[in-house]
């Protein structure tokens, strides 16, 4: 994910994402960057900027396809492209097919 971009906006790809692949809706708003994320969960997604080294976070309760309730938080770095934890799982989105210029790796 590439910094420049606010909470709203990348809640918004959230969302047409889900509805694009026959979503239902999102039942909460809570997508935080940088210091908006503590207090969690607090607060919601706002017209604050990402900036790079940012941590976001998200935990959105959507209703996927078919009425699928998946419950996904994760904590995204902002423009640190795809690296690792120490257990192996990426850091990020995955971005390979994206053609959104926010969600691909620097």
């Amino acid at each position: 994910m590439k910094p420049g971009i606010t909470e709203n906006e990348l809640f918004a790809i959230l969302t047409y994402t889900n509805l694009r692949n026959n979503g239902e809706r999102m039942d909460c708003k809570l997508l935080t960057a940088g210091g908006n994320t503590n207090p969690w969960p607090i607060r919601f997604a706002s017209s604050r900027m990402v900036r790079y080294g940012d941590l976001v976070s998200i935990d959105t309760d959507m209703a996927g396809p078919l009425g699928y309730l998946p419950t996904c938080p994760a904590v995204i770095s902002a423009g640190m492209g795809n690296q690792t934890r120490n257990s192996g799982m990426p850091i990020g989105w995955p971005t390979s097919s994206s053609k959104d210029p926010y969600l691909s790796s620097p």
